[in-house]
């Protein structure tokens, strides 16, 4: 995880974030404060649950998004790090050297699959933003945006053991949805999405897929995809799975989604307002740490 100095509307990403809300007018220093303190906030909750977390430090004015390391960088269990392109200039200054040099004297990291060379073609593919793997098999959801470049997913699947699902995707107005981890989550216990706001070619093979093994799948609705309440992630806490969400994304949910939820997972809530306003919440947080430690 990145904690904000810096943290700000960006103006690069506005134009098909619709979930990004920042008012230009409001103080950008309090804005920062705010962010970071919701940061700080939430990496002593992950820590009070077992989750080990390691914190680095924004070091420029010029990444107003890189609390949201998940885009640029993936890590799986065989160790390997792949880097990814971005859709935008700024958010390509986010992938730091310093970073992976730090996580490589804890963690195996064995080799590096660098995608961000499909920059110079106009193509993106931002992560796990872009993408959602599934724990319980070789399956990788990717809605169709201009974050999400079906020949940089082909070149992926060509170095690691996945297999792409592409699905088209829109919001209630219509427009398509910007990143798959605002649409859906999936776990090892539970997955949510919002079949609604999927394509109908797709929502069939979509529910099958996600109701494998004995996963509860919880249906979720539009509006509540936009409270972020599809941007979650499951993980292992020292007690048992936990789901992390934020406190708009859980207010959102109806009292028996609350209730599926808690009987496969404890509901890890963290109070994000100043970040959602940049138009990610607590999944976007999170750059997840498959590698094996040293």
């Amino acid at each position: 995880m990145v904690r904000p100095h810096h943290f700000r509307s960006n103006e690069q990403t506005a134009a098909d974030n619709r979930f990004q809300q920042l008012d230009d007018a409001r103080v950008e220093a309090a804005v920062s404060r705010y962010a970071r303190e919701e940061f700080d906030a939430m990496v002593a909750q992950l820590n009070q649950q077992g989750v080990r977390v390691e914190v680095f430090d924004d070091t420029t004015t010029d990444t107003p998004d890189s609390v949201f390391p998940n885009n640029w960088f993936t890590s799986h269990a065989d160790g390997t790090l792949v880097l990814y392109p971005m859709h935008c200039a700024n958010r390509r200054l986010e992938r730091r050297v310093d970073i992976i040099e730090s996580l490589e004297q804890d963690y195996v990291i064995t080799r590096t699959v660098d995608l961000a060379g499909f920059e110079s073609q106009g193509l993106s593919l931002e992560g796990t933003g872009a993408l959602v793997f599934d724990p319980l098999s070789q399956d990788v959801y990717a809605v169709r945006s201009q974050r999400m470049s079906d020949v940089v997913l082909a070149e992926l699947s060509k170095h690691i053991d996945c297999n792409p699902v592409v699905i088209d995707a829109h919001d209630r107005e219509g427009v398509p949805i910007y990143h798959t981890n605002v649409l859906m989550n999936v776990g090892e216990h539970i997955a949510m999405y919002a079949p609604e706001l999927v394509a109908p070619a797709y929502r069939n093979d979509l529910a099958q897929r996600l109701a494998y093994g004995d996963r509860c799948v919880i249906e979720l609705t539009g509006s509540q995809i936009e409270s972020f309440a599809g941007n979650a992630l499951e993980l292992m806490g020292r007690e048992g799975p936990i789901l992390v969400l934020s406190q708009t994304a859980a207010k959102a949910l109806t009292r028996q989604q609350r209730d599926q939820i808690e009987q496969k997972a404890r509901m890890l809530i963290c109070n994000l307002p100043t970040i959602e306003q940049g138009g990610g919440s607590a999944r976007c947080m999170i750059a997840q740490l498959q590698w094996q430690p040293r």
